[in-house]
């Protein structure tokens, strides 16, 4: 089966964090870094075995679903300024990853 390479940020500050997958457009909360990132995976790859278990064109529907334009840029703006300002922006600590899944 062929890998894909999935878009991933986090965002947190103190005990509350979010992670996001763009390009399936997919969040979840958690209490750190490590914690919305592993919920996350198991998001996403229960979301990819449940889509492959539909017909040919609802799996590939369901599978190339991304968050809205006006969401993926949001999220992308802010990991620009992530990097170009600082560590820190407003408090929050930001970052983005790629996560493998079987696509």
């Amino acid at each position: 089966m062929k890998e894909r390479i999935l878009r991933c940020y986090v965002r947190g500050r103190d005990n509350r964090w979010e992670a996001m997958c763009i390009d399936l457009d997919i969040a979840v909360e958690g209490v750190s870094r490590s914690d919305v990132a592993n919920k996350l995976e198991a998001a996403v790859l229960s979301y990819i075995h449940a889509a492959q278990e539909e017909n040919g064109r609802d799996a590939r529907r369901l599978l190339s679903r991304r968050a809205p334009f006006g969401v993926r840029l949001a999220v992308q703006f802010g990991a620009f300024l992530h990097l170009a300002f600082g560590s820190r922006s407003g408090g929050d600590l930001r970052g983005g990853f790629e996560m493998a899944c079987p696509g």
